[in-house]
């Protein structure tokens, strides 16, 4: 049975995890949206912070699920 304190809690922990989804989703968007293209940044092994284009589209991707869900 779900108490009253224990439901505030569940809400509490979702909306912390929703705002930390959407500010990954912010972070990665923006490296995305200033990193070369895609083959250049490939043939360049272009990296931010030691993760490659396909990684921080991986990251997006991922963080994108777990805000939508």
């Amino acid at each position: 049975m779900i108490t009253h304190k224990s439901a505030l809690q569940l809400r509490a922990l979702t909306s912390v995890l929703i705002a930390m989804a959407f500010m990954a989703l912010v972070l990665s968007g923006a490296i995305l949206f200033l990193s070369p293209p895609g083959r250049v940044a490939n043939w360049s092994d272009w990296r931010m912070v030691g993760l490659t284009k396909r990684d921080w589209t991986g990251l997006h991707v991922w963080f994108s699920v777990l805000f939508l869900a």
